[in-house]
């Protein structure tokens, strides 16, 4: 592997991000990356699990936009290992990729989706307001969030 100068290899399993309850459509993904010891990456691709429940297959697919095609060069190793067909799940990419010595920096406990509560004082909040600016300030005062500067 020959990855930039300050840059480590790095993954993060989104569907196991504490973040991922609030995407429950999305297939379960991987993002691979050239991560910068300073924050950032050089480069990052997906791989995600399909999901063919009529067939009862859920395949793996590798999305490499054209501002990453440099990882085919600094991670070869990575790719040869994938044409071997022994990496067929997201649990085997993972393996492969800490054979690696790649870095897992998921976050698992970083944040707090809103709880069942919180939803409903959310929609009460929007039910008694007396029209949408209204209903946008209340729901803002209960996730403490600021109004845009004008």
């Amino acid at each position: 592997m020959q990855l930039p100068e300050d840059c480590h290899l790095a993954y993060i399993v989104s569907h196991e991000a504490w973040y991922a309850k609030a995407m429950p459509d999305r297939q379960p993904e991987m993002s691979v990356m050239a991560a910068a010891d300073g924050g950032g990456c050089a480069w990052e691709f997906t791989v995600t699990e399909a999901d063919f429940e009529n067939r009862g297959q859920h395949p793996i697919s590798v999305h490499v936009f054209d501002d990453a095609f440099a990882v085919f060069a600094q991670i070869p190793e990575f790719f040869a290992a994938l044409a071997t067909q022994d990496y067929t799940t997201l649990a085997a990419m993972q393996a492969l990729l800490d054979g690696f010595g790649a870095a897992d920096e998921t976050d698992r406990k970083g944040g707090v989706i809103p709880a069942r509560a919180t939803a409903r004082r959310i929609r009460t909040a929007i039910l008694k307001a007396d029209g949408a600016d209204a209903a946008t300030a209340a729901v803002m005062r209960l996730l403490g969030a600021e109004p845009d500067a004008r």
